[in-house]
């Protein structure tokens, strides 16, 4: 318990040392260490702020001052606002003295730092007076097993009270004076900033409306806004600018610290290259960072400035403009200096919103020169393109012109000027319809009632209102009594308005067509309508008769001996003879009638709307005889007759079957003798059908066993002996043999000389197998056609002789000179296989082809076979004997025998024996029989002498 004179003692003093505190927090202290001194154990002072319960100063005491250190370290955690009135101090808000025994006190108070954690106490607290409205509080306690306080205590304690009011007040006025003065030299510090700022930034707002007009590089604008920045804060300084077009770091300058240090530009050319810490600010916001590594920039900075330190300090704000992030202002200090704050935040916050729009206004000067620089070079683009475009289009042979939206000309090509379209005429109603193409092409049309040009000039106003996207069109002309025709093209441009008109010069393309249309349907060599043509022209004749009055007829014409002449005096002979035939015939038939070659020497002839049948016959004289007269051909004067064969188109006919009757009927004339006109009999339909029954007949010959061979003999006119036999084909048609002569040229026009060839070929061979095992030794000769020739002749012979186990001299092969030159090459090939063979090769029928010395003596035949037209006369016509004379001595020369055919009288035969002829054969040593058990022999006693 203290006494009354060391209580006097603490008040007496009490003032003097408030009144010589250093701030209000050491006034608590002072305040609580008397409380303390008077009334012993723990103590506190706490002055409150006047307009709430928080302790704005708290001062703690306690007679022993180890535990009063403790308790001053306390009182400093609930300084500055950092606690509030709780328990007997809640309760002095509303009473003036307040004394409590064993009252709970809160386990966080200093005091458990004494008493440990029973939580109750003895307490007494009062409040102090005063004028000002401050507040203050006593609180003294002791432990509860203590004795409590009294009324001693607590007069003690309004003792020192009213002591330490007026000091109180004293102290508060003077603590208010100092904060005053130090925030009004603070505003006057910030004011002298902030005009130091507003000058850096008027400058950098100069320099950068002055780099607008030049529309700088953006490294200039980064690296004034850096350096702006840092004059301003006297902190390292970095700006990154976005490009405005792409969003892409564009441009980025670094001002290390201390005013007038070299900038350096930041090279910062791609995402890649960004700070973490920058780009993370980009995307999400403004931000503070401490402890982040150093970039190359700082890293450079301070080695320059010799420090050693790696982290920094960062503050980063985004530049910003009508919402878009422009770029980034950041601050970056050395790690071992403070951090930065919430102030350096808004602080850079602050100057990257003063420089946004004059950056912004960088960036749009840069893209609008450098638009203008591309619009420039756009435009010299354009203008180089127009330039080759013209060239390309006065270059190209195609009329090309273009007309602007009213249908006005407004470009051509060299090529439609220098054209027969611009003539001056059309120039003249050009300029008369005030440019309108349109318009001039329609006039030009009506004038000169040409459909074409009016439907084109329909066709450009269409697609000039939009009715048409495109128009195309084929239009005739005769400019200058030429004949033109031109292919139109008109289209919409891509770039819409107008429309470009091409013309193409298709004359030689039409003419062309036409041709390769004409030749379609023409025979080359005559100009006659084909076969083609006169199927379609013959099947709408039979239409139409169907419905008018009048007769149709077909005349089938076939040239008699035509093959003949063709071979003996060359294909340009035939073909010259062919075309004056033709001729003639076109003189002689009506201009309505329809005259086309069917083939060959073969033509038809297509009339109608005749009076009657008999009109048709009349028309077939008018033929027969315009071929009476001789025909002059390369020198040659020759007479070449026609076979005709004539049908009525009946009820009921259609377009085959009258074609079908005409060439049946065309077989009867044959039949009579050439040079005969037949006309189709219906009622005798057997009789005029006889060639289609053959046609028919044939192809059952060839399956069944109906074919045959007879044999003739072959004679050597100096020994006497048979040295071969010719294999000759009969047919044995209900009962009567026929000739080769009534049946293959029918065979020939259905395809069938190959298939009977080989026929022919096979049962000779198995023939002459049956003769060699009799004993015979001579030769089984065999006629060979054209296609058999062409078509695998040598290996036919190969695999037969093998098959029936003959050797090469059982066989030989006729082949006429004829068809030996359709093709020298193929044939020298074949005779000499078969030479090789050991098959023995005759020319046929020598003397009525064409072939040559040359090829004559490449072919290598082993005899040559004196036709009969020329062994007819040989025992009285000098000219005929002289023609054997020349070929049996031909043959000698070339070492090979010769062989007269066609013997029918002595007198032959003693002629050519005369002449020196090989050997021989005819009639009169036999006739073709058919085959015997034994070699064929000849009539006997012809021989002798």
């Amino acid at each position: 318990m203290r006494t009354a004179a060391s209580r006097a003692e603490v008040l007496a003093t009490v003032a003097t040392r408030v009144m010589g505190a250093a701030g209000l927090d050491e006034v608590a202290a002072v305040v609580a260490d008397a409380a303390a001194q008077l009334v012993g154990e723990a103590s506190a002072a706490v002055l409150l702020d006047p307009t709430s319960s928080v302790c704005e100063h708290v001062g703690l005491g306690h007679p022993d001052a180890t535990a009063r250190q403790a308790l001053d370290a306390s009182a400093k955690r609930l300084r500055g606002g950092s606690a509030t009135l709780v328990g007997t101090l809640t309760a002095l808000r509303y009473e003036p003295v307040v004394r409590r025994v064993a009252a709970p006190y809160l386990p966080t108070a200093p005091l458990v730092a004494l008493w440990g954690t029973e939580g109750r106490a003895h307490q007494l607290g009062l409040q102090v007076p005063s004028r000002d409205g401050s507040r203050c509080v006593l609180l003294c306690a002791r432990p509860a097993g203590a004795e409590p306080y009294d009324d001693d205590d607590e007069a003690a304690l309004l003792a020192l009270a009213e002591a330490v009011t007026l000091p109180l007040e004293n102290a508060r006025l003077l603590e208010a004076a100092t904060r005053e003065a130090a925030e009004r030299a603070a505003a006057e510090q910030r004011l002298a900033e902030a005009y130091a700022r507003e000058r850096v930034l008027s400058g950098l707002a100069d320099r950068l409306v002055e780099l607008q007009r030049e529309a700088p590089d953006m490294e200039v604008v980064a690296r004034a806004v850096a350096e702006a920045s840092r004059d301003i804060t006297g902190q390292a300084s970095f700006v990154l600018l976005r490009d405005v077009a792409t969003g892409a770091v564009g441009a980025s300058a670094y001002a290390p610290p201390g005013r007038g240090a070299a900038t350096r530009p930041g090279r910062l050319w791609s995402a890649d290259h960004v700070p973490p810490v920058l780009a993370r600010a980009l995307e999400t916001g403004d931000l503070i960072s401490t402890d982040e590594p150093l970039g190359p920039l700082e890293r450079a900075a301070a080695e320059a400035e010799g420090s050693a330190s790696t982290r920094q300090h960062m503050v980063v704000a985004r530049i910003m403009f009508d919402g878009l992030v422009r770029g980034t202002l950041s601050f970056h200090r050395n790690a071992a200096q403070a951090a930065f704050t919430e102030a350096d935040l808004e602080l850079a916050r602050f100057l990257a919103a003063r420089v946004s729009l004059h950056v912004v206004n960088c960036q749009l000067a840069l893209a609008g020169r450098e638009a203008a620089a591309l619009q420039r070079e756009a435009e010299e683009a354009r203008a180089e393109v127009a330039r080759r475009a013209g060239e390309v289009l006065d270059a190209l042979p195609v009329l090309v012109l273009t007309l602007d939206e009213h249908g006005v000309v407004d470009l051509t090509n060299r090529a439609l000027m220098d054209s027969s379209a611009a003539t001056p005429r059309f120039l003249e109603l050009l300029d008369h319809h005030q440019g309108r193409y349109a318009a001039a092409m329609r006039s030009v049309g009506e004038a000169t009632a040409n459909a074409g040009l009016v439907d084109l000039a329909d066709g450009i106003e269409a697609v000039l209102r939009g009715r048409l996207g495109r128009y195309e069109a084929d239009t005739h002309a005769r400019p200058a009594g030429t004949d033109e025709h031109w292919w139109h093209s008109i289209v919409v441009p891509r770039s819409g308005g107008g429309v470009i008109i091409t013309y193409d010069d298709v004359t030689d393309r039409k003419n062309a067509e036409v041709e390769a249309a004409h030749q379609a349907t023409h025979d080359t060599l005559t100009g006659l309508p084909n076969r083609a043509l006169l199927t379609d022209r013959l099947e709408h004749a039979v239409a139409r008769a169907a419905r008018h009055p009048g007769v149709l007829a077909v005349l089938f014409i076939d040239l008699d001996h035509f093959k003949l002449a063709n071979d003996t005096y060359g294909h340009g002979f035939g073909d010259a003879l062919l075309v004056q035939v033709v001729a003639r015939l076109s003189a002689a038939i009506r201009p309505e009638d329809t005259l086309a070659r069917f083939g060959g020497d073969e033509f038809v002839l297509l009339c109608e709307e005749l009076h009657s049948a008999d009109e048709a016959s009349v028309i077939a004289g008018r033929l027969l005889r315009a071929l009476e007269e001789p025909v002059l051909v390369e020198g040659r004067t020759l007479r070449q007759s026609a076979s005709l064969g004539l049908a009525v188109a009946g009820p009921g006919t259609d377009s085959s079957t009258l074609l079908s009757e005409a060439d049946a009927a065309l077989f009867l004339a044959k039949e009579r003798g050439r040079g005969q006109l037949a006309t189709f009999d219906r009622s005798h339909g057997d009789t005029s059908g006889r060639r289609l029954d053959l046609m028919q007949a044939l192809h059952a010959a060839l399956a069944g066993d109906v074919l045959e061979l007879h044999f003739q003999p072959i004679v050597s006119l100096r020994t006497g002996e048979v040295t071969g036999a010719e294999a000759l084909l009969r047919w044995r048609r209900d009962g009567v043999l026929v000739g080769p002569g009534e049946f293959l040229h029918v065979a020939e026009s259905m395809g069938l000389t190959l298939p009977i060839g080989r026929w022919v070929l096979r049962a000779a061979c198995a023939q002459a197998a049956r003769w060699r095992r009799a004993g015979a030794t001579g030769r089984v000769f065999v006629n060979v056609s054209p296609a058999h020739l062409a078509l695998g002749l040598e290996d036919d012979v190969r695999a037969l002789l093998e098959e029936f186990g003959l050797p090469g001299s059982a066989l030989g092969v006729e082949i006429t000179e004829t068809t030996l030159m359709q093709d020298p090459e193929t044939s020298i090939s074949c005779l000499h296989t078969l030479r090789d063979l050991g098959v023995s090769a005759e020319i046929d029928d020598f003397g009525t082809g064409y072939s040559s010395l040359a090829y004559l003596k490449e072919l290598e035949p082993q005899s040559l076979k004196i036709d009969r037209t020329f062994v007819a006369g040989v025992h009285r016509d000098e000219r005929d004997r002289r023609i054997v004379q020349a070929i049996i001595s031909l043959a000698r020369s070339l070492g090979v025998s010769s062989t007269a055919e066609g013997i029918e009288s002595p007198e032959q035969l003693a002629t050519l024996r005369e002449l020196g002829c090989d050997a021989a054969q005819g009639y009169l040593l036999r006739r073709p029989a058919p085959p015997e058990g034994s070699w064929p022999t000849v009539t006997a006693g012809l021989l002798d002498g």
